[in-house]
C-alpha cells in the first residue's frame, strides 16, 4: 500500500497526461516501462500494486517458480491461453483482481496510457467505454501472443518488421502498428570506441564473447568450456547470484575469463563482443538487435522466448546451441560468416524513444 501512494503522489506531482503501466511478471516488461517513463517524463506503476496482495505474490514469484521448476506447466498455459474462451475468462477474473486499477485510471486525466503487459490492455479496453484515452501497448516481444489484441487497442508499438507481419496476419488493421523497436537504455544509443572498450576490459588480439542469462547467472555447461574456448576467445561471463559459477571462475583462474556479478553498463559489453551466448528474453533480443550482434541460445523459456528465438534463427541471426557441440558450431559458423550475418540485421538504428514520443505527440490533439 505504501508504494502504491508514493506512485499515486508522484503522478499528482508530475501532472502528465501520459501513464505507463507494467505488470513485474519478468524483468523485461518492468525495465521497457521504466525507460518509456524516464524518456517521457511521466509516471510508471505496476499494475500488481493495484492487486490483493495475495494475488500480486502469486503473478510475480509464481511466475518465475513455474518457468524455472516447471516449464512444461508454463508451456500448457502459453497455449491454452491462445484459445478465446480461456483468454476471455481470465480477463474476467483480472477485472474484479484489477479493480482498483481500473477506478484508478477512469478517474485520472491521462489521456494516453502505454501498456507493456498484456495483462492491462482488456481492462483499459473496458474503461474507455466510460472516457476517452489513447489505449497503446508495447509489445517486448518478437511474436505476439493473442493476448495482446485486444479490439479496443488503438496502437500497437512493435521491435521488427516481423513483428508487425505477425500482427496483420492476426486481424490487426495496419495503421494500428508502428515499427519503433524495443526501448532501450540511453547507454545503447550512444556512439562507442571499440579499442576504449577493448583496453578497458583487457582484451588482447582474441575476439572476445558475452556470456550472460538471468539474474540468478544460471548459463548451461559453461564451465565445461571455459577453458577450451579461452585459447581462442576473450570471455566475459556476468554469472548474477550464481555463487558456485563465481566460485568457480575464481578457483581456476583463468587468464582469457573476465567474470562480473553485475554490469550496469551492458551496450559496453555487448560493443566489444563478436557474439552474446544468453537466453532470449524480449530486453535481450532488442539489445542484439539494436547493436547488431548474433545470438547464441543455450536455452529459453517455452512459449515466448522460444518464439524470439525460432524467429530470429529464420532470420539467420540467432543460433540454437544446448550442448557444446552445438556452440562450436556456431562459433564456427559465425567466424566464417560474420560480414553475412551482420547484413541480415536491420540497417535502420530506431531510436524507439523517440518515434514513441513523436506519434503521441502527434495523436494528442485527436483525444
Amino acid at each position: 500500500m505504501t508504494i502504491f501512494f508514493l506512485r499515486l503522489i508522484i503522478y499528482v506531482l508530475m501532472r502528465n497526461d501520459v501513464v505507463i503501466v507494467y505488470a513485474s511478471c519478468g524483468e523485461g516488461h518492468k525495465r521497457a516501462a521504466q525507460g518509456l517513463s524516464q524518456s517521457l517524463n511521466c509516471p510508471v506503476y505496476d499494475l500488481l500494486d493495484f492487486a490483493p496482495r495475495i494475488v500480486a505474490l502469486l503473478y510475480s514469484w509464481g511466475y518465475r517458480y513455474v518457468v524455472r521448476n516447471f516449464p512444461l506447466l508454463w508451456l500448457w498455459f502459453f497455449e491454452t491461453t491462445k484459445w478465446k474462451l480461456a483468454r476471455d475468462n481470465m480477463v474476467f477474473i483480472h477485472r474484479i483482481f484489477f479493480r482498483r486499477f481500473m477506478r484508478f485510471i477512469l478517474r485520472s486525466e491521462c489521456r494516453v496510457v502505454i501498456s507493456t503487459h498484456f495483462f492491462a490492455p482488456p481492462l483499459l479496453t473496458k474503461v474507455k467505454r466510460k472516457r476517452s484515452f489513447l489505449n497503446t501497448v508495447l509489445v517486448t516481444d518478437l511474436d505476439v501472443h493473442p493476448f495482446w489484441t485486444d479490439k479496443g487497442i488503438d496502437t500497437y508499438f512493435v521491435a521488427m518488421d516481423e513483428t508487425r507481419k505477425i500482427l496483420l496476419k492476426k486481424g490487426v488493421e495496419e495503421r494500428k502498428v508502428v515499427v519503433s523497436g524495443i526501448p532501450l537504455r540511453q547507454g545503447f544509443y550512444l556512439s562507442q570506441d571499440p579499442e576504449s572498450l577493448r583496453r578497458k576490459f583487457y582484451i588482447s588480439g582474441k575476439p572476445c564473447l558475452l556470456f550472460f542469462s538471468s539474474d540468478t547467472g544460471t548459463i548451461p555447461y559453461l564451465s565445461s568450456v571455459l577453458k577450451d574456448l579461452g585459447k581462442k576467445y576473450t570471455l566475459l561471463v556476468l554469472y548474477g547470484k550464481n555463487k558456485r559459477l563465481r566460485h568457480y571462475i575464481e578457483k581456476n583462474r583463468f587468464s582469457s575469463v573476465r567474470g562480473f556479478s553485475y554490469y550496469e553498463k551492458m551496450w559496453e559489453m555487448m560493443g566489444v563482443c563478436m557474439a552474446l551466448v544468453t537466453k532470449p528474453g524480449g530486453m535481450t533480443v532488442g539489445e542484439a538487435l539494436h547493436m547488431k550482434k548474433p545470438l547464441i541460445v543455450t536455452h529459453f523459456i517455452w512459449g515466448q522466448e522460444k518464439k524470439n528465438m525460432d524467429i530470429l534463427v529464420d532470420k539467420g541471426v540467432a543460433f540454437y546451441a544446448p550442448g557444446p557441440r552445438e556452440l562450436k558450431k556456431a562459433l564456427a559458423f559465425i567466424n566464417a560468416n560474420y560480414s553475412n550475418i551482420q547484413d541480415r540485421f536491420s540497417r535502420e538504428q530506431n531510436n524507439a524513444y523517440r518515434i514513441i514520443a513523436d506519434y503521441i505527440s502527434d495523436c494528442r490533439d485527436r483525444i
